[in-house]
């Protein structure tokens, strides 16, 4: 196969990737996959019905029936892992969550959430600080206990992914050395000419393929140090890392470091200092009103609207399947399903998917 025709090249290591080289290569069509590093992952991944954080910011922004879409794909990424790899197996064990909400800002978000999602995902609503050690019980304002939820080594569940995938036929290469405008796609293994390039893995491959200048990402970010008041200081949060959306909060001692970027353009670095805190202090209540001690620029290449981005590139035969982030395993099972179907020409989950577009985030 060197030197020949492909049908489709998928750069990237993410589980969209791997599991669109899987529905493809099912179909009879010729695939090359360069899953390259891969990243790394945690020891233990948990795949829940629902986002990684709470659904409330994300609902009121697309509304409830895009959000219900979303949840077709999530829904169904649990349903490929489980069709492929058992539940309750050795790589995939079926559990449940414990959602916690420590204060009223994240409750609100909780209750958001358990208005409309319970009758897709059942999950019971409990009442304040009944299950957490956490936080106290007086701080606590409630959470939601939910089922269906599966538990499983990614790092394992990969590398089962990619050996069945070079059993079934599909190209495997370990590293890429070049794409050109017109699909050529270089490997160790040789230069294949592909009618379809998928892209994936932040900006390297963009620049390989010479499309980095039109993409609009990284975003521009920034890193806080914050000491919250000595009378907000709970020494149970010190273990604590909290995510939502565009925003990340560790804990190291009594000193919390923030990163974070606006969900909308900000004029300058001051504000963005000002916004990225009023979001932590609605994410943690030690965190509310507390002026940050030091602030540095940093750089975000996930998305600002913490939604992946997956669609063809106007005006040339490259696709781009990025930006899933903390929901990789979430969504990616799934969006790979509906990549795939989607290059095949055939109805998919993606078509009712309009925000996932790369466009929002492409130079005209």
């Amino acid at each position: 196969m060197i030197g020949h025709a492909c049908d489709v090249a998928l750069i990237g290591a993410s589980p969209a990737h791997l599991f669109a080289a899987r529905c493809l290569t099912q179909a009879g069509v010729r695939c090359l996959l360069v899953p390259g590093g891969g990243g790394e992952d945690a020891p233990r991944e948990v795949l829940w019905p629902g986002f990684a954080e709470h659904w409330g910011r994300i609902y009121e922004t697309l509304g409830a029936a895009s959000c219900a879409r979303w949840m077709e794909l999530v829904t169904r990424s649990g349903a490929l892992l489980r069709e492929s790899y058992g539940w309750d197996g050795s790589d995939v064990q079926g559990g449940a969550v414990l959602q916690l909400a420590a204060h009223e800002a994240e409750w609100s978000d909780l209750c958001v959430e358990l208005g409309w999602v319970a009758s897709r995902s059942p999950r019971r609503l409990m009442s304040a600080g009944a299950a957490s050690n956490l936080v106290t019980l007086d701080q606590a304002a409630g959470a939601a206990f939910v089922a269906g939820s599966a538990s499983f080594d990614p790092g394992l569940l990969r590398r089962s992914l990619l050996l069945d995938l070079e059993a079934s036929g599909c190209l495997v290469a370990r590293s890429l050395h070049g794409i050109t405008p017109d699909g050529e796609v270089s490997t160790e293994l040789g230069t294949l000419s592909c009618d379809c390039v998928v892209l994936g893995g932040g900006r390297h491959s963009l620049r390989q393929a010479g499309l980095e200048e039109r993409w609009l990402l990284p975003h521009g970010g920034v890193e806080l140090m914050i000491t919250p008041r000595a009378a907000d200081w709970n020494p149970a949060l010190s273990a604590l890392e909290a995510h939502r959306g565009h925003l990340m909060i560790t804990s190291g001692g009594n000193q919390w470091r923030v990163v974070g970027l606006a969900p909308e353009p900000v004029e300058d670095e001051a504000e963005l200092v000002a916004v990225v805190s009023r979001l932590a202090g609605e994410l943690l209540m030690p965190l509310q009103g507390v002026t940050p001690e030091a602030s540095r620029p940093v750089q975000f290449t996930v998305t600002p609207d913490g939604l992946p981005v997956v669609g063809p590139l106007s005006g040339s035969r490259f696709w781009l399947c990025d930006g899933l982030g903390s929901r990789a395993w979430t969504f990616g099972p799934a969006l790979g399903e509906s990549l795939a179907l989607a290059l095949s020409g055939q109805d998919s989950l993606l078509m009712g998917l309009p925000e996932a577009r790369p466009s929002r985030f492409f130079r005209l």
